[in-house]
């Protein structure tokens, strides 16, 4: 992570940038893709790696129990990893295991994690997935935040303000089918036996593991980026639509195709969640405003990479009323600042780093929707990176303005 931090020193950054260390990343450099639990000395070198980072300047931790292999973890063994942000009073980020029928216990999982690490705890992008669980699951985990945070528990959360998310087209493997070997798992997808046993672990629900074929559907699942030219042909189409128009026996075999063609390089867009609930989760007011972008070389990205932050403004704020204006820029700048610990930042303010967006209301707006996503956003008049002047009326002035956040922590103070 060090050296990391120095390669983003040296290079050229269009904007500021911070990192935090992945607790997924760490896995993988001790243990690899195994499931089994962490030995004494994994722990410790695992560990030891997490404190390096913070010393060297992460913001915080990242955990995304949902993925392989962190969901092989329990919150007892993430709880010890995360020692050495408890010692500092960090904050971790959790993805949690589950955003579908497993959402509730999944976030009583991250708030039992953070209680037991005794470090502060941010939701990544909060919400609720699958048809069935619509407009009421969202006010359950919500019920038990308010209680973690009513028993003093630091927790906050984020969203990004689309009704689709997007992810690896990986994230439908069954953890199970994975069993701690993924490259393994994707060598079998090139088979008509592991094809088979995919499509079979795919018919059921799991109590610990959202199965979005099932609970979504794979005509709502949409193909955003690939790696090799001869599966361009499915970008920007459903699986389920894709499958039919060329020739595959069903969605679970051109699934099973690209993520064995494409060593699980394939994007997807999964139209999971309802308005109703991300209009809930905005109007929190410990909930923050997040891109969660795949940048990714594609012509059919989420548009959330070109439009999140803009859309909030045009939609959340100009056209329907969810959010104030001061509320909106509040939770796009202020609030994350002070999340992250990024001193100087997200506030104009005397002795503040002058990192200013200037614009008209009524006129800086997204472009990017569905179909038609890889369109900037137009109307934005000046912005200032650090000071120094990146772009004027939509055109870019200055690509090296922007500098490397670290943050500095104390060993005898909390958030």
């Amino acid at each position: 992570f060090p050296g990391y931090l120095r390669a983003l020193y040296r290079a050229a950054k269009p904007l500021n940038l911070a990192a935090m260390v992945g607790t997924g990343s760490v896995r993988i450099a001790v243990k690899g893709f195994a499931a089994g639990r962490w030995t004494a000395e994994e722990m410790a070198c695992a560990q030891a790696m997490i404190e390096e980072a913070l010393d060297a300047g992460a913001c915080g931790v990242s955990l995304g129990i949902m993925y392989v292999p962190e969901c092989y973890a329990g919150r007892e063994e993430f709880a010890r990893l995360l020692r050495p942000l408890g010692e500092r009073g960090g904050v971790c980020a959790v993805h949690i295991r589950g955003e579908g029928d497993s959402l509730v216990a999944s976030v009583r999982e991250a708030v039992d994690i953070a209680q037991l690490a005794g470090c502060a705890l941010h939701i990544s992008h909060f919400k609720s997935c699958g048809v069935d669980n619509w407009r009421r699951e969202i006010n359950k985990a919500i019920d038990v935040i308010n209680v973690a945070r009513g028993a003093g528990l630091d927790l906050t959360c984020d969203f990004y303000p689309y009704t689709g998310g997007s992810t690896a087209l990986t994230t439908m493997l069954p953890p199970d089918y994975i069993a701690g070997d993924l490259a393994g798992a994707l060598r079998r997808l090139g088979t008509e036996r592991g094809v088979a046993a995919f499509r079979d672990s795919i018919s059921r629900f799991y109590p610990d593991w959202d199965n979005f074929a099932l609970t979504l559907g794979w005509e709502r699942i949409i193909i955003s980026s690939v790696r090799h030219a001869h599966n361009r042909q499915y970008l920007g189409m459903t699986v389920a639509d894709a499958a039919l128009r060329f020739g595959f026996p069903d969605a679970a075999a051109l699934a099973a195709h690209l993520m064995h063609d494409e060593a699980g390089a394939t994007a997807i867009i999964n139209m999971s969640m309802c308005q109703d609930d991300v209009d809930t989760v905005a109007g929190l007011p410990y909930a923050m405003v997040v891109s969660d972008a795949i940048y990714a070389q594609t012509d059919t990205p989420h548009p959330r990479m070109f439009g999140a932050q803009p859309r909030i403004l045009r939609e959340y704020v100009r056209e329907r009323g969810v959010l104030s204006m001061q509320q909106a820029i509040h939770k796009m700048t202020a609030m994350p600042a002070r999340r992250m610990g990024l001193a100087g930042r997200g506030e104009l303010k005397e002795g503040f780093f002058a990192d200013v967006l200037v614009f008209d209301p009524a006129q800086f707006r997204d472009n990017a929707v569905f179909g038609d996503s890889a369109k900037p956003a137009t109307g934005l008049q000046w912005a200032f990176v650090n000071g120094v002047p990146a772009v004027r009326d939509d055109a870019l002035l200055a690509q090296g303005a922007g500098r490397l956040l670290r943050r500095r922590y104390n060993r005898q103070e909390r958030t």
